[in-house]
């Protein structure tokens, strides 16, 4: 049984062209400081998930999809749907298609489901994707505009603006040696940003209570974003939705300057069978609902909705405040 606490509940064209536009200053300088204008960026709100379409399909399945409607059996499919009535850049957590998204599968499943909102994606490998499921073989980057880390990562780590947000993508599938200089990108991309709240995604959560458990792979990457102020981290893997209270390097609660980890594998593929809330701060676990995650990010805050698909019936909203890194930096300099 999928335990499921639910809580109480708590922008268009030009937020989509703000999105876009901001990709293309990730390469360059960054200002030595932020003007007033920047400090009141108008909010941007987002959306994620990751572990999203089944095109493993059983004959059975694909008989009854053809006979219904495939959005009335595959979840990738109603996801979708939400996507489709919500207008916003789409932050996609890694596996976007099973069991490793080939060929066969790009215009029969993967361009049905979230293939259809490329424009908007912004995406990592996961599991299920790396060294196969990559920009050339299906049209589109991993990437909106196909700017990253050019030298290293084949594409796979980059950072791009976002209102007052610095939203930094990264990939936990690499080796280790991968891993390290991943890690060195990451720390000179944190040192260049101008924005003053920092959200961070990846595939393979460092905490979690699912069925995977935590991932340390991504730990040293944890560190540096916690030093530098991060305040919100996304991840997927295991198919389930989790909201942790904010969290330090160690696991422990840190209300003060703690990351808050959300892990959303909701985006419809099988929900998974196992996991249960009983990590430390784990505050909401639902294995239950598919669905996306919205999120409005304003200037030194943050609003959370979870949102599922029709028949579904998890339901999380809270509001948060960002570890603005640059106004703790000026007032220690004061």
């Amino acid at each position: 049984m999928g335990l499921e606490k639910v809580v109480p509940r708590g922008l268009g064209r030009s937020l989509f062209i703000l999105f876009v536009s901001t990709v293309l200053w990730t390469t360059a300088p960054a200002a030595s400081g932020a003007s007033a204008a920047e400090l009141d960026s108008p909010a941007v709100t987002v959306y994620a998930a990751g572990d999203i379409a089944d095109c493993n399909l059983s004959i059975l399945k694909r008989v009854l999809s053809w006979w219904r409607g495939a959005d009335q059996f595959i979840g990738g499919y109603q996801t979708a749907n939400l996507l489709s009535h919500n207008a916003g850049p789409v932050l996609v957590l890694g596996d976007l298609a099973y069991p490793f998204a080939r060929q066969a599968d790009v215009s029969n499943c993967i361009e049905r489901t979230w293939g259809r909102f490329r424009n908007r994606i912004a995406r990592v490998p996961g599991n299920h994707d790396a060294g196969v499921f990559d920009g050339a073989r299906i049209g589109w980057s991993r990437h909106p505009e196909g700017e990253a880390n050019r030298a290293t990562h084949a594409r796979t780590s980059y950072s791009f603006a976002a209102g007052a947000w610095h939203i930094v993508a990264l990939d936990s599938t690499l080796a280790p040696l991968g891993l390290r200089a991943q890690e060195a990108w990451l720390r000179a991309d944190l040192a260049s940003a101008d924005e003053g709240c920092i959200l961070a995604y990846w595939h393979h959560p460092v905490f979690s209570s699912g069925r995977h458990g935590d991932s340390k792979s991504m730990a040293r990457a944890y560190r540096l974003l916690y030093e530098a102020g991060a305040s919100i981290l996304l991840a997927a893997h295991d198919h389930d939705y989790e909201r942790f209270a904010p969290l330090a390097p160690d696991g422990s609660v840190d209300r003060a300057r703690g990351i808050r980890n959300f892990i959303v594998g909701t985006g419809g593929h099988k929900l998974d069978k196992v996991g249960s809330e009983g990590r430390t701060g784990s505050e909401v676990f639902s294995n239950t609902s598919w669905g996306v995650l919205k999120l409005t990010l304003s200037d030194g805050r943050y609003e959370w909705e979870f949102i599922p698909v029709p028949g579904h019936s998890l339901r999380d909203s809270g509001t948060g405040r960002c570890v603005d890194r640059k106004r703790r930096t000026g007032a220690q300099r004061n």
